[in-house]
């Protein structure tokens, strides 16, 4: 498949760390292979792609997630419960979102996505995706 062509300077900078796994913009899991960024690098590449979306030339999604109850399953499960609920949280948004897009934990069971480029019909394959997913998981 040919490499879609740069819109912009951040995007540029996005696929230089994404290939240098430079960790203090990323998160690497310490169970799995799974990367996200962390708030920094969210915010740090969220910011011009939300600039550019606000003046028109741009369309994104963002979405704001986080994990239910976190604090009672560690409670009641063990801490190893709700790290496993968080990388589930990470392996979804990982899974439904594209390799272009932004997955970040920003902390705590708060995870955010920038979605660069999504349409309202793409914004519609997301969720179908995403409900997809949470209806296979909650059967497991």
């Amino acid at each position: 498949m040919a490499k879609r062509a740069k819109l912009n300077k951040t995007e540029e900078s996005l696929e230089k760390v994404r290939e240098a796994g430079n960790l203090p913009m990323m998160l690497r899991s310490e169970t799995t292979s799974l990367v996200l960024y962390n708030r920094r690098g969210f915010l740090t590449f969220a910011e011009e792609q939300i600039k550019l979306a606000c003046s028109g030339r741009r369309e994104l999604l963002v979405v704001f997630a986080d994990v239910d109850r976190l604090k009672a399953i560690n409670d009641g499960h063990g801490h190893s419960e709700g790290d496993r609920a968080l990388k589930k949280t990470a392996e979804v948004l990982l899974t439904v979102f594209r390799d272009t897009d932004i997955v970040a934990r920003l902390g705590g069971d708060e995870f955010a996505v920038l979605a660069l480029d999504c349409s309202p019909a793409g914004s519609a394959r997301i969720t179908a995706h995403f409900d997809k997913l949470l209806r296979a998981i909650k059967r497991s």
